[in-house]
């Protein structure tokens, strides 16, 4: 069994801290692991600009949406401009992320703390 927690090092790095019960005496005795993350070179990156959140009672569902406008020229006659705005856009699901409910809050709580040491990132200084 072991028990994990997200933790701010600095400004601009985070390490996940996991503790392993060594065994299932009273005492547990724990250690802590460090855990290197690793992204694999081949994965790709997508951009996103649009969010939807589902809940359940165990967990939170994170959809991420890229929106490709399409191309409206001056040379687009009225009709094609016409069709192009009754048909829409499409918002196409570029990641689904789950995430249980008892780490939902700290998984919130870190990207507020990025958000307030990143003024740039934030909607008031724009």
């Amino acid at each position: 069994m072991f028990s994990s927690r997200l933790l701010v090092k600095s400004k601009t790095s985070f390490y996940l801290s996991l503790k392993f019960m060594v065994d299932e005496s009273p005492n547990q005795n724990e250690i802590e692991v460090p855990v290197r993350f690793r992204i694999l070179p081949g994965m790709a990156s997508v951009t996103a600009q649009q969010l939807l959140i589902h809940t359940s009672p165990d967990s939170v569902l994170l959809s991420f949406f890229e929106i490709i406008p399409p191309v409206i020229l001056d040379t687009n006659t009225e009709e094609q401009k016409k069709a192009i705005l009754q048909a829409g856009v499409v918002a196409e699901c570029v990641a689904r992320v789950n995430i249980p409910k008892s780490k939902y809050a700290e998984f919130v709580n870190t990207m507020q703390v990025v958000l307030k040491e990143n003024d740039s990132l934030s909607p008031e200084t724009k």
